[in-house]
């Protein structure tokens, strides 16, 4: 259903919502509750939130566990992320400390493995989750970031630069010099809206554009 985008009748909702509330997330395997997380999180941007804050607590646990454990892939981390990010709405995380230990102990250098794309959408679920504080993940992704840059496209970099502004992040001048280059390199694949986006981003961070 999340994947076609339809929407769910409200006996259904009702059914997964009561399901998740129970802790039936629990018994589901790893990749099982991957694919849960992100079809959640789809279906609830499609039909509006239908979770309970009970429900979303409940899935943050395992999801939260499963990280911590070691038991996914940093592509699979993005993908629960992304769902629970959706789900949670910018409301902020309950379990702030549990996720910042969880990613610590995943390993933060696996984030320069991501592509572009998805070290931007694991940072956009963290500030939708108002997981913003823990500097050590801030400069993880900042790593990672520098690291991917020259294969990055305008909108996930301009994504990229928004978080860091959230997350309190210093992006160094050298750093977003490199970033008006890429931005150069990518405006013939680009609309102008992302153009002017990536300079107000450089205004924000008070960087002069050359």
């Amino acid at each position: 259903f999340a994947q076609l985008g339809w929407d769910l009748v409200p006996e259904l909702a009702s059914r997964i919502r009561s399901s998740v509330e129970r802790g039936l997330l629990s018994e589901l395997a790893p990749q099982e509750l991957v694919c849960a997380a992100w079809a959640l999180g789809r279906a609830a941007a499609t039909n509006g939130n239908f979770l309970s804050k009970k429900a979303l607590g409940s899935l943050e646990s395992c999801v939260v566990g499963l990280i911590a454990g070691g038991q996914l892939e940093a592509s699979q981390v993005v993908q629960v992320a992304w769902g629970v990010g959706q789900i949670a709405g910018r409301r902020a995380s309950r379990r702030e400390h549990e996720w910042y230990a969880a990613m610590a102990s995943h390993g933060h250098g696996a984030l320069r493995n991501l592509r572009p794309r998805e070290q931007a959408t694991l940072a956009l679920a963290l500030t939708r989750l108002r997981l913003c504080s823990d500097r050590s993940l801030g400069l993880a992704l900042l790593s990672a970031f520098e690291h991917q840059l020259r294969t990055y496209d305008l909108v996930s970099m301009n994504t990229m630069l928004k978080c860091f502004h959230l997350m309190r992040v210093k992006v160094s001048g050298d750093l977003l010099q490199r970033c008006e280059v890429r931005c150069l390199q990518c405006m013939s694949k680009c609309t102008t809206s992302a153009i002017s986006d990536f300079v107000y981003r450089c205004v924000k961070m008070r960087h002069d554009v050359s």
